[in-house]
């Protein structure tokens, strides 16, 4: 789980990585930010469906130490995986909260009560069904609920839940989220403005 304190670490470097590579240069909806989210998580549904999986121990062998060198051995080992797709879900978390201001409160809940928690939201078995509960539960934001209120449809209190499934998911998957985070990021920095993309 994320602390509070590697929450905020972690937004203002998504969000400030977006910034210089140019998704914040047209103020944005809510709606926008979300259905980004939402497709990064229908391709880690369809990197599942295809059995892509990273594979570290490739990748630790041959990463180098430049980042021509990274950037080879990330795209062969570790890009459009199941890891590298749950990693985008959850920066494109930290970025929306970045952009729309999002209040990130502590959470006292124990590790265990949190596990119990999202065991009984899966709705399922299959990973594509334990995604299909993630967007129900993104699409709850109520943007008129900007503001920490820790009722039900708050938008910080969703997305911080959302993170919370997300990790559950991945502890259950044997996923070191942080890592694929922080190598998705490095990742990111050395792509061209919106990764080549219209927004």
């Amino acid at each position: 789980m994320f602390t509070k304190e590697r929450q905020l670490e972690l937004i203002s470097r998504a969000y400030g990585m977006a910034k210089e590579h140019g998704f914040h240069d047209v103020e944005r909806s809510m709606q926008h930010y979300l259905m980004l989210v939402l497709g990064e998580v229908g391709e880690a549904v369809e990197a599942d469906r295809h059995g892509f999986r990273a594979n570290m121990g490739g990748f630790d062998y041959v990463v180098g130490n430049d980042e021509k060198d990274f950037q080879r051995a990330f795209k062969e080992f570790i890009k459009d995986t199941v890891e590298d797709e749950l990693a985008d879900v959850c920066i494109r978390l930290f970025d929306m909260m970045g952009a729309l201001c999002v209040d990130v409160r502590s959470d006292d809940m124990a590790v265990d009560d949190r596990k119990e928690l999202f065991g009984r939201l899966y709705g399922g078995d299959t990973f594509c069904e334990r995604c299909y509960v993630l967007c129900a539960l993104l699409c709850r934001c109520d943007e008129t609920r900007m503001q920490y209120d820790g009722g039900d449809g708050c938008v910080p209190v969703v997305l911080c839940a959302a993170l919370g499934f997300i990790c559950c998911m991945c502890d259950e998957m044997g996923i070191d989220i942080e890592r694929h985070i922080e190598l998705k990021m490095r990742y990111n920095s050395l792509r061209p403005i919106r990764h080549g993309k219209k927004y």
